[in-house]
């Protein structure tokens, strides 16, 4: 049997390389998906690779660094799916600025889109996983850079080391509840995000990696779907660096 059969879940920034990637094996895996994101075009190319695999998928714009958005967002959850089994919060924004030249702007939208956006879903998914009792799990995606906090903006090192200890307060409330709450943090892979950097940036991340290859959005979302089954259910308040070695801690 599928290892998420009858399972719904949210992915935010679903229409991204680990998020979209995430939905299909996902729906490979026998769940219910519904992607947000901010750019209808792209969520609905990758709502309809999702659908042809012949579970539900629904996408949905959505900025969740927006409180009330995020409200609509899970209400949509409730209407088509009746549940939330399983949070990906994997939205989020980078940029690389040394901290002379970091604006007062930029450090509140990393730390809205990336810190906050996680906080509004993780209330919304733990309140719905709380109600019916039924446990749940919720994975944030955090980054090599809130362990490290080498090579990108203060912003963005600080809102993922925030998404760690974000993870670990809502791991240890949870837990009781049978609800398991981790973050993976992934190191150099060629994503959307990670091509905005400068290309000299790119180079020396890479050159850390001891594996010498680059990472892949599977290899990221083999470990989301790893920790949302019942393989990883004994796996909670974890931050798994996934980072072909780039660093060891």
């Amino acid at each position: 049997m599928p290892r998420l059969e009858g399972k719904s879940a949210i992915i935010t920034g679903g229409n991204g390389g680990f998020g979209s990637k995430t939905a299909l094996l996902f729906a490979q895996e026998g769940a219910d998906v519904l992607i947000c994101g901010r750019n209808e075009e792209t969520l609905e190319e990758v709502r309809g690779k999702v659908a042809a695999i012949g579970h539900k998928t629904v996408a949905m714009r959505c900025d969740v660094s927006k409180e009330e958005e995020v409200k609509r967002l899970f209400e949509a959850a409730d209407r088509e799916f009746g549940k939330v089994d399983i949070l990906v919060n994997n939205a989020g924004l980078s940029r690389n600025c040394p901290i002379q030249e970091h604006s007062t702007k930029v450090w509140h939208e990393l730390m809205s889109a990336n810190l906050d956006s996680a906080f509004y879903c993780c209330r919304e998914a733990a309140a719905r996983m709380l109600e019916r009792k039924e446990g749940g799990v919720i994975v944030n995606i955090g980054s090599i850079a809130g362990m490290t906090g080498r090579d990108v903006s203060a912003a963005y090192a600080a809102s993922k080391a925030g998404i760690v200890g974000l993870t670990r307060c809502l791991a240890t409330q949870l837990a009781p509840s049978g609800i398991r709450v981790n973050a993976v943090c992934p190191g150099p892979i060629p994503t959307a995000v990670f091509r905005d950097f400068p290309k000299d940036v790119q180079e020396k991340l890479m050159g850390t990696v001891k594996l010498n290859r680059w990472g892949s959005t599977a290899d990221v979302a083999n470990l989301i779907l790893f920790l949302s089954t019942e393989e990883g259910s004994w796996i909670t308040g974890e931050a798994i660096n996934i980072n072909g070695g780039a660093f060891m801690g």
